[in-house]
Formats: structure tokens, C-alpha cells, sequence
């Protein structure tokens, strides 16, 4: 898919989920296990992505939030040949705000 097409399949999506958030009805959940984020953005931007999502998860106590951040982490363990501290820190955070 080109990136046009994509850009347009990503207006439709938020269309909708505008749409959704106006009927009252719940936006669907956010994808993590996506091709495109499993194969091609490199681990920096999924792990900045993971950050960010992680972030907000804590700041307004959401566990879908904090489940998806922890789930690109774990995309990055796998992705990434080297080891982080500062990664295992974090989702050691996110696993002890979840239990």
C-alpha cells in the first residue's frame, strides 16, 4: 500500500472513531500488533511510541493504555539485539501499576 493510500485508509479510520465518540460508543483498541510496526519503523520510534503511550496510561490510570505500551515493549525485546536497563525499568513499572 502506498503511503497516499494509507494516509486516506488513516482519515476514514479517524472519521469513524469520531464519529463512534459522539454516539457514545467506544473507539476501537489501539493495534499494536501490526505488520507495520513489527517490520518496519525501528525500535527507537516504537520504543518513543511505547514512552509516550505509557505516559499517558500513567497519568490518567488507564490499563488498556499501559497494556499496549507494555506490549511494544515487548516488540522492541524482540526486535532489539541489545539489552536496555532503562527498557526493563519500564515496563517493570508498567507490570507492577497493572498487578
Amino acid at each position: 500500500m502506498s503511503w497516499r493510500g494509507f494516509a486516506r485508509k488513516a482519515c476514514v479510520i479517524e472519521k469513524i472513531r469520531g464519529a463512534k465518540q459522539k454516539s457514545g460508543l467506544k473507539p476501537p483498541p489501539l493495534v499494536v500488533d501490526s505488520p507495520i510496526l513489527a517490520n518496519f519503523l525501528p525500535v527507537e520510534n516504537i520504543e518513543l511510541l511505547a514512552e509516550t503511550i505509557s505516559e499517558i496510561g500513567h497519568k490518567h490510570d488507564s490499563t488498556d493504555l499501559l497494556e499496549k505500551a507494555l506490549q511494544l515493549f515487548e516488540i522492541c525485546n524482540l526486535r532489539d539485539r541489545t539489552f536496555s536497563i532503562e527498557r526493563e525499568a519500564k515496563i517493570g513499572k508498567i507490570k507492577s501499576t497493572l498487578q
